[in-house]
């Protein structure tokens, strides 16, 4: 996403600070989505939560393509790094 930041500052008429604000909130939620879901993989298995988590980062990434406001597109930013982040929480409570 970093080499299309310009192009995506001039389709939602944001500046630059809140263009690169898209990019950190799907960093920022890699801090948070291991928190949440490390204890649903004790609960459900690691399994369902890897493969849900794994849609749910395809659906997200996908509105973000289609996002025609800042709103939406920090938004499904943010719910596509919580899904991404699913592979850090399968590996953090392999290693327990």
């Amino acid at each position: 996403m970093a080499p299309a930041l310009p192009a995506i500052g001039r389709d939602l008429h944001t500046d630059d600070a809140t263009t690169q604000m898209t990019l950190s909130i799907f960093v920022l939620s890699f801090a948070f989505g291991p928190m949440i879901l490390a204890p649903m993989t004790e609960v459900f298995g690691r399994k369902p939560v890897w493969l849900i988590s794994g849609c749910f980062y395809i659906l997200w990434n996908t509105v973000s393509g289609f996002s025609k406001t800042n709103g939406l597109m920090i938004a499904s930013r943010f719910l596509a790094g919580l899904g991404a982040s699913a592979e850090f929480a399968v590996r953090s409570s392999a290693q327990s």
